[in-house]
């Protein structure tokens, strides 16, 4: 009821003809300012700004580290180090998803590599891949590809699929 009165006594306070407001867009939702985030991301793509970690996968029986999920960041000049909420979204709206995972998928298998070169045992890493990155017809022979590039045997690589793809 004191909700109603506030609302009805700024209404009647206003000075302007109309009594209807309309709620702009927040500026970072439009697409001016998510073209322009699009266009940092590609060039932090390029400028090696996107890094990824490796989370360890530990058995408790033993506490033994078994495998790894890799986990990509972006490592931004200004903002520091962003986790995959501030970026997969726009990826995931303007259809770049396979891109970014395929560049994951490489960013894995070089460490992998190098792990084989330090003559360490090489652990499976998994990589979290898009639902859209599944339905690139080429992605299998763009795994294969990357995966032989490094020398990397494909089954030290796990791809976890989101859980949109068993309910499509």
């Amino acid at each position: 009821d004191d909700i109603l009165k506030t609302s009805a006594a700024f209404l009647e306070n206003r000075k302007c003809e109309s009594r209807y407001q309309f709620l702009q867009a927040a500026p970072e939702d439009s697409p001016k300012l998510k073209l322009e985030r699009i266009s940092q991301m590609e060039q932090a793509l390029k400028n090696g700004e996107f890094v990824v970690f490796m989370q360890p996968k530990v058995r408790l029986s033993d506490n033994r580290i078994v495998a790894a999920e890799a986990l990509i960041r972006w490592r931004h000049s200004q903002k520091g180090v962003l986790t995959p909420d501030a970026f997969i979204p726009l990826l995931e709206e303007y259809h770049l998803c396979p891109k970014y995972d395929l560049y994951l998928l490489e960013q894995v298998c070089r460490q992998i590599a190098q792990w084989i070169r330090q003559k360490w045992l090489p652990l499976p890493v998994s990589i979290n891949l898009s639902s859209e990155t599944l339905r690139v017809p080429s992605f299998t022979a763009s795994f294969a590809q990357v995966c032989e590039k490094y020398g990397v045997a494909p089954e030290l690589i796990e791809l976890e699929l989101p859980e949109s793809v068993l309910q499509n």
